[in-house]
């Protein structure tokens, strides 16, 4: 597990990205927004939960997973609809 000061050190060093960018008039920021969706991604992985951006994706596979929905599909293949 990853200690809560390697989450500081990160933050800090996306922050001073963004601030460089800023700075240096940059359209970008260096890199800083995705150290910190990183950090997001990884808290939720240790959590054991999905981002919320990949809501969609878990109910297609829930659904693809249930016996009642491929039977479905099999019924609409077979009769066109």
């Amino acid at each position: 597990m990853v200690s809560g000061t390697v989450f500081l050190a990160i933050e800090r060093d996306a922050q001073t990205r963004e601030d460089n960018a800023g700075y240096s008039g940059e359209w970008g920021d260096r890199g800083a927004n995705i150290l910190r969706t990183q950090v997001e991604f990884y808290k939720m992985g240790v959590a054991g939960t999905f981002p919320p951006q990949w809501a969609e994706y878990q109910r297609i596979a829930e659904r693809e997973a249930d016996p009642e929905w491929a039977e479905l599909q099999r019924l609409r293949k077979k009769f066109d609809v």
